[in-house]
């Protein structure tokens, strides 16, 4: 899945084990870092649904389908179905699956995100504030101010 629509690549990369390294060993292990503290057992505490390292929103009230539902359905578009598929559906929540599901589950989300090329350019090309928007835009979705923070401050430590 590397092509656009209309036949034109989705990415321009030069060093694909650079951006490949970006993407795995900075941009993902940020996140888990921001979102859960590494911790793929992770329940939020504030009161939303969200589960697992990555967070994704389980199925609730507000959201039926929850993100994780959304997630699996980009990750099976790109990589095809998942052995673990069905039950994600069944109980919707990310923190039951085994941590590389998890870590798949994120990856397929962040490629597969409408308007998500420009972002994931960014990140493949190790741009750090490129990281910061696109886990700003595409992950966490209306970050507050300290969840911001957090972010540059976890950002940072990958680029000092």
């Amino acid at each position: 899945r590397g092509l656009k629509k209309d036949g034109t690549r989705r990415f321009t990369i030069d060093n694909e084990e650079q951006a490949i390294s970006n993407f795995l060993d900075v941009f993902t292990p940020a996140t888990l870092e921001i979102e859960s503290e590494g911790d793929y057992q992770a329940i939020n505490k504030q009161g939303s649904s969200a589960r697992g390292g990555f967070q994704f929103l389980g199925k609730s009230e507000k959201y039926p389908k929850g993100s994780a539902i959304a997630a699996l359905n980009r990750l099976e578009k790109y990589l095809g179905p998942r052995e673990w598929g069905a039950a994600l559906r069944e109980h919707g929540d990310a923190s039951l699956l085994e941590p590389m599901q998890q870590t798949e589950l994120f990856i397929g989300d962040m490629l597969e995100k409408d308007g998500s090329d420009k972002l994931m350019q960014l990140v493949f090309n190790g741009d750090m504030e490129g990281m910061i928007k696109a886990y700003e835009v595409l992950h966490h979705t209306n970050a507050d101010p300290k969840t911001k923070a957090r972010a540059r401050k976890i950002f940072k430590t990958y680029f000092d």
